[in-house]
C-alpha cells in the first residue's frame, strides 16, 4: 500500500484536452482535505473547472456520457450519416458531436468503458453495437489509427478515396496526471507543461499516441 495515502487522488482530464474544461477530482476515503484542497487550486491554476467524484466505475461524465455515444453510433449502424449527427449536437451546444468524439477518443476506449460501465453499475448500460466490436478486432480504431473522420462508412473505400490519409493532426494527448517529475520513467515519451507558482513541483503529463 501507500505510505502516505492521504497525499494520493486522481485527476482525470477529458479529451481533447486543449478544449475540455472541466477536470475531476477522484476522491477516496483516505484522501486528505489539504491534498483536495491542492488538487482544486491546482485545476484552478491552469484555467480548468474542478469537478468532485467519488473513486467508482465511469466517475460522473463517463456515466453520462457512454450511452449518449453508444445511441449516436447504433444511429450511425442504421444509415444517419455522422455528419449529421455531429452538426445536431454542435448546434445544441456540444464542443463537438459525438462521431468525432468517438473518433478522437478511439473506438477501443469506448468499449472499454462501456464494458466497465456494465460489469459494475446496478443499472443497464446499452450493448455496443457489434460493428464498433468489429472494427476494434480489426484495429480501425479511429484517428489514433490514421482511420478518422468516416470511420463508420467502408474503409475500403476511404483508402481508394484518400480519407484515411487526409492528413489530420490534432490533439494526441489521451490522459492527464500529476506527477512527481523526478519519476517520470526514462525513455517513455511525455507531453509535459509546467504548472504556475506555487505548483512548480509538478507536472501535468499525458501519453502521447
Amino acid at each position: 500500500g501507500l505510505e502516505r495515502p492521504g497525499s494520493f487522488l486522481g485527476l482525470h482530464f477529458f479529451n481533447p484536452v486543449h478544449r475540455m474544461l472541466l477536470v475531476e477530482v477522484v476522491r477516496h476515503d483516505r484522501v486528505s482535505d489539504s491534498c483536495l484542497d491542492t488538487a482544486n487550486a491546482f485545476a484552478a491554476a491552469i484555467d480548468r473547472l474542478p469537478v468532485p467524484v467519488a473513486s467508482a466505475p465511469g466517475f460522473l461524465v463517463n456515466r453520462v456520457l457512454m450511452p449518449y455515444l453508444l445511441e449516436a453510433m447504433r444511429m450511425l449502424d442504421e444509415g444517419v450519416a455522422p455528419e449529421t449527427l455531429d452538426r445536431a449536437a454542435t448546434e445544441f451546444g456540444m464542443p463537438m458531436g459525438p462521431a468525432e468524439l468517438a473518433d478522437r477518443v478511439g473506438l477501443d476506449i469506448c468499449l472499454h468503458v462501456a464494458g466497465v460501465l456494465r460489469e459494475g453499475l446496478d443499472r443497464e448500460v446499452p450493448e455496443v453495437p457489434a460493428s464498433v466490436r468489429e472494427r476494434v478486432a480489426q484495429g480501425k480504431l479511429g484517428r489514433k489509427t490514421k482511420r478518422h473522420r468516416r470511420f463508420f462508412q467502408a474503409f475500403d473505400e476511404m483508402e481508394q478515396i484518400g480519407g484515411a490519409r487526409s492528413g489530420y493532426r490534432g490533439d494526441r494527448i489521451h490522459q492527464g496526471v500529476i506527477v512527481d517529475p523526478g519519476r517520470l520513467s526514462a525513455g517513455r515519451q511525455q507531453v509535459v507543461r509546467k504548472p504556475p507558482g506555487r505548483f512548480a513541483d509538478m507536472v501535468v503529463c499525458g501519453r502521447d499516441q
